[in-house]
């Protein structure tokens, strides 16, 4: 069996949007609000607010580049800086932490650019890059096993982050 190029990237499609439908449904379960951005170019696709009193307390930024061209790691973080900047200073001055989550098919590569570049990046950013804490990069075969788990620790421990 033969697949053409466009049902090729129809399979990436609907991979994509499963992994962020599922990351928002599991946000909302956990009482979250979550935002879709409209015009998604190279920033985040969903924005999930913690705000158990109704003011920001958290934010998670959420980025899936499951099917996209895999471009080297710093055109990527470079682009998404440029992207999220704004909503993240928005967030800052309300007070809100941030953390970023990032699905993937190629893991690696983010991850070792962000270890050799971890200052660089924060400032860039415009938040302080701790893996783990502020900064998760999932790999898209692990979505639903680890999702919960990260939702969990980035809203209750940024919220924390002093």
């Amino acid at each position: 069996m033969v697949i053409s190029v466009g049902e090729h990237l129809e399979c990436f499609k609907a991979l994509r949007d499963l992994s962020i439908n599922y990351v928002k449904v599991l946000a909302e379960v956990l009482g979250c609000r979550v935002k879709e951005v409209q015009e998604v170019s190279s920033g985040p696709e969903i924005i999930i607010e913690d705000a158990p009193h109704g003011d920001v307390q958290a934010v998670m930024f959420v980025r899936s580049e499951i099917g996209n061209a895999v471009t080297a790691a710093a055109v990527f973080f470079n682009e998404l800086a440029k992207e999220m900047r704004p909503p993240v200073n928005e967030y800052k001055r309300k007070g809100a932490k941030v953390s970023l989550t990032i699905i993937t098919d190629a893991p690696k590569r983010l991850v070792e650019y962000v270890r050799n570049n971890k200052q660089e990046l924060s400032e860039k950013m415009g938040f302080e890059i701790i893996e783990g804490f502020t900064l998760f990069i999932v790999p898209a075969l692990l979505v639903k096993e680890a999702m919960p788990a990260v939702l969990v620790r980035a809203l209750g421990a940024v919220g924390r982050y002093a």
